[in-house]
């Protein structure tokens, strides 16, 4: 592999776990959606694994292919179920993965999906594709099947940066073939809050940071009971 794994497991049992990829438009990897998101999934039973994708700048077909192999590798680890959990960029590289490697469940935190003009978040495409890339192959809504695994969305109507009509056309799309999903839209909330506890800050206002983003912090509590119902 170019890019690096980074393994964190809850212990030597066996246990599902879920491989996270965080965002960052396509051009790095937030620190802020890797390590505390992983020592969250830990604390809630589950092994977790952090892709680092960004390491090297690879290009769509190039950095998929990475991933599937990715993911045929920790299956071959002692886990029960494989769960995939990406954010913003991250979560477009999830979701593209999912529609071409069968794994048992999708996570998805406020993600690039569509390539529409009215939703499109233009960085992400400019730092993933070739020039010969052809756009539209690569709007997530569009390559929905009914092969799709369960699938947990949330996203906030607020955010300036992707979208909240990203997520609902992912939405769309998976309820067109009966896809077992749950959707969660917070009003309040700005792009990238990861699991908003002190680790995963802005910057040094912690408090602020606690108490403006104190609903939509919940979707962690949301989150433990869908993997519980799905594991």
């Amino acid at each position: 592999m170019k890019n690096k794994i980074e393994v964190c497991l809850k212990d030597q049992n066996k246990r599902s776990l879920v491989l996270i990829l965080p965002g960052g438009g396509y051009a790095y990897t937030s620190k802020r959606e890797g390590m505390p998101v992983a020592k969250m999934l830990n604390d809630l039973g589950y092994h977790a694994a952090i892709y680092h994708y960004r390491e090297t700048m690879l290009k769509s077909d190039d950095l998929f292919n990475e991933g599937v192999s990715l993911i045929n590798e920790l299956k071959l680890l002692n886990i029960d179920k494989l769960y995939l959990m990406g954010f913003s960029a991250g979560g477009h590289l999830a979701g593209f993965l999912a529609t071409i490697i069968q794994i048992d469940g999708l996570i998805l935190c406020y993600p690039v999906v569509s390539t529409k003009k009215d939703l499109i978040h233009q960085a992400s495409f400019d730092n993933l594709l070739k020039v010969n890339d052809n756009l539209e192959d690569f709007s997530l809504e569009k390559r929905i099947t009914k092969q799709m695994m369960p699938t947990f969305l949330w996203h906030t109507k607020e955010d300036k940066s992707v979208k909240v009509g990203n997520t609902l056309a992912l939405y769309q799309a998976l309820i067109k073939y009966d896809t077992s999903v749950d959707l969660h839209i917070f009003n309040e909330g700005k792009h990238g809050l990861s699991i908003i506890t002190k680790e995963t800050a802005f910057n040094d206002n912690v408090a602020d940071y606690l108490k403006e983003n104190q609903r939509v912090a919940i979707w962690t509590t949301l989150l433990k009971g869908w993997l519980e119902n799905n594991d």
